[in-house]
């Protein structure tokens, strides 16, 4: 069999759509990108200071995670510590997930909420 032979997958491919500025992954990235800013560190960096700590990240694969947001808490917990950062404070009310505020719109358009 031939690949020509073969039938093309009926699998829906991910569609890749915008994320809203203030879903969590966007918030965990911003997160780490100002903390980065604020000590002038590169990511080249943060791969030197990981890797003194046992961890072989390069810069390329920390940027791609980084900017993605799609990263564990345990990685975000080691990169604040490589960054020196023990202490994070947080808005008395952290923003609301767009899904929520989407959710209250559509109830509030259609007289369902309170």
């Amino acid at each position: 069999m031939s690949f020509d032979d073969q039938k093309p997958s009926s699998a829906k491919q991910p569609q890749h759509t915008r994320r809203p500025p203030d879903s969590w992954d966007v918030l965990a990235s911003r997160l780490l990108k100002a903390e980065m800013e604020r000590r002038n560190l590169t990511y080249s960096e943060l791969a030197l200071k990981l890797e003194k700590q046992g961890y072989g990240d390069n810069a390329g694969s920390l940027t791609s995670r980084i900017n993605r947001g799609t990263f564990t808490l345990a990685f975000a917990l080691r990169v604040l510590d490589a960054l020196g950062v023990h202490e994070l404070k947080w808005a008395e009310e952290p923003q609301r997930s767009w899904t929520t505020r989407r959710k209250d719109r559509s109830e509030r358009e259609d007289g369902s909420g309170s």
